[in-house]
């Protein structure tokens, strides 16, 4: 005999989607507990987010690794939310270089999700290399008077990310180098805001 699990309130999916927010694993497994796993993968916020743009945003890696095991339905891994952002889950994470859930989503999307564009026409990628600007304001005090907008400490993280996104997205074919389509360090010093594709 099984028991029926009840609907949780609006109030109740609210707190799921804090919880996924500030990476309180045990709440959301309660949620689960009671209402199932449906709400992890339905709802959303105003803005359209879900529970795993919120997980995926703020990098915590339980919650994303708890959520990919209980999702029912494949797409939540690329919905982007509301426009006029767009974002899926993989863009929050890039944006904010956790290369660990980078490493949990990219593995379970197309080539093609990976290469999606948000709302301001950004791949994952491009906004990993193009978020130096959205580092935490601890990281932006340290920050060089002389107008230089990177952070040493940064650097090797978004680097990191940028890489990894470069590796999964497959570029090129076979008999091509994929790092023939990235600028060179000359071609970056010299524009820092250049992109890739």
């Amino acid at each position: 005999m099984s028991l029926a699990l009840s609907t949780p309130s609006n109030e109740e999916l609210e707190d799921l989607i804090l919880s996924c927010r500030y990476g309180d694993l045990e709440d959301v497994r309660e949620f689960v507990r009671r209402f199932g796993v449906p709400p992890l993968s339905d709802y959303l916020d105003e803005r359209g987010n879900s529970c795993l743009h919120m997980a995926a945003a703020n990098g915590h890696e339980d919650v994303v690794q708890y959520l990919l095991e209980n999702l029912e339905k494949p797409s939540s891994l690329h919905r982007a939310n509301l426009p006029p952002a767009s974002n899926t889950p993989l863009h929050w994470a890039a944006m904010n270089h956790h290369l660990p859930i980078l490493k949990l989503l990219c593995p379970r999307l197309t080539t093609e999700q990976i290469c999606q564009v948000n709302g301001r026409g950004m791949s994952a990628m491009s906004e990993a290399m193009g978020s130096i600007n959205n580092l935490p304001p601890s990281a932006n005090e340290d920050l060089p008077s002389n107008g230089e907008k990177q952070d040493a400490d940064q650097i090797p993280i978004r680097e990191q990310c940028v890489n990894y996104l470069v590796e999964m997205m497959k570029l090129g074919d076979a008999d091509s180098d994929p790092l023939d389509v990235l600028p060179s360090d000359d071609q970056q010093k010299s524009s820092p805001t250049s992109e890739l594709g």
